[in-house]
């Protein structure tokens, strides 16, 4: 129960990223968790999904526990002021990848939250 309450404060906190680039008549918050093959996404947008936590130990306990995220900013304009500078002043935020698919343009972060 606490990963979920955990994500839906996540979803959150990325739904606010987007919100200067969600038009009022759109349908979508532009941020999804794990879409499925084939869903129409609407750009620019947040693609996110869990991946293995960040666990640290000392002295045989937990000591630093945070849920890792995969992020990916899509935008159709790889030059336009889109999500990726607020996704990158998150804290616990690394940048790890960018590539280019059916021209839009992916940039691809690990977050911890």
């Amino acid at each position: 129960m606490e990963r979920l309450q955990k994500r839906l404060k996540f979803q959150e906190l990325l739904e606010e990223l987007a919100k200067p680039f969600v038009k009022k008549s759109d349908k979508s918050s532009h941020v999804y968790y794990n879409p499925p093959t084939g869903f129409k996404l609407e750009y620019p947008c947040i693609v996110y999904n869990d991946s293995a936590p960040l666990i640290n130990y000392a002295d045989n306990a937990r000591y630093f526990n945070k849920i890792h995220w995969q992020l990916t900013t899509m935008s159709r304009d790889p030059e336009s002021a889109d999500l990726a500078p607020l996704v990158e002043a998150l804290p616990y935020v690394s940048y790890t990848n960018s590539f280019v698919s059916d021209n839009i343009a992916h940039r691809v972060y690990d977050v911890y939250f």
